[in-house]
């Protein structure tokens, strides 16, 4: 069963000040390419969300020990440029990147 996942860009990678830069993401036959674009409003980042299929901005509380991440009301779908969401394959995978950014990378193993 293949597996969702979640692509966490903040700033300062891949990013120069409020300008995202643009990435292509590519896991074997599947592909999304994302145009650069400025950040609305407080974001400091994005999260391309594979399972909810959308790019929503976000920011982080600070103050706090962990930084809590707050989602704002900011989609950046528009900005796809060519391709669509895709999950993880089952199997051996290689995500390929292009850009200098650096993502984080978040998932689940899920066992049924």
């Amino acid at each position: 069963m293949p597996m969702p996942f979640t692509l966490v860009y903040e700033k300062p990678y891949g990013f120069e000040e409020n300008h995202f830069e643009g990435v292509e993401l590519s896991l074997g036959d599947n592909n999304l390419k994302i145009k650069p674009f400025d950040l609305i409003g407080d974001d400091t980042g994005i999260m391309v969300d594979m399972e909810l299929r959308v790019i929503r901005g976000f920011y982080r509380e600070k103050g706090t020990t962990e930084d809590k991440i707050i989602y704002t009301s900011n989609i950046y779908d528009r900005y796809i440029e060519e391709g669509d969401y895709f999950y993880i394959p089952i199997g051996k995978q290689t995500l390929t990147k292009t850009k200098s950014a650096r993502p984080e990378v978040w998932y689940e193993y899920r066992y049924f």
